[in-house]
């Protein structure tokens, strides 16, 4: 990573990245110009950050230094003398990449229905594990599960045990 620097005290600084210098290198760097390259770099640099369209995010390190840099709520250095380009003046408030993955371990595990198929595992993109919900209930034990659509989330009981 050319515009990131580490510090004497193992400290990262990547306020290169949001460098006018990063960002004529990127420009620099495409095939053809982006029809909007202001907003493509600012794709870019926030899709790397938060892990999105399969992209690479950056380490924890430089992923922490990069958000105290984006969250200020001013246009970013890179764009700071071009009129007209408002980009950071809300602040970026999506979680990074590491920041999702810290905080959503318990929940990647839920049931998922996807066309009307539950699934469960880590990954439910790709579990092979589709059976009906009242096996899965049964599985949890009479805890409830929600199961998750594309527009909202169900809460469904679990049916009860037979008792003999």
């Amino acid at each position: 990573m050319k515009f990131v620097k580490v510090c004497d005290d193992d400290s990262v600084d990547c306020s290169g990245l949001v460098s006018s210098e990063c960002f004529t290198y990127w420009l620099s760097s495409r095939k053809s110009a982006p029809k909007f390259p202001h907003e493509s770099f600012r794709r870019t640099l926030t899709a790397h950050l938060s892990g999105l369209d399969r992209r690479k995010p950056f380490s924890k390190e430089v992923e922490a230094n990069l958000l105290k840099i984006l969250r200020g709520r001013k246009v970013w250095p890179c764009f700071e003398n071009i009129p007209g380009v408002t980009i950071g003046t809300n602040g970026f408030r999506t979680k990074g990449f590491h920041e999702k993955s810290t905080e959503g371990s318990a929940v990647k595990c839920l049931p998922v229905q996807r066309n009307g198929v539950i699934m469960q595992g880590n990954d439910s993109k790709s579990s092979s594990d589709k059976r009906p919900l009242s096996e899965i209930a049964s599985i949890n034990e009479g805890i409830p599960i929600e199961v998750q659509s594309e527009r909202k989330v169900t809460r469904v009981e679990p049916y009860p045990l037979a008792i003999e």
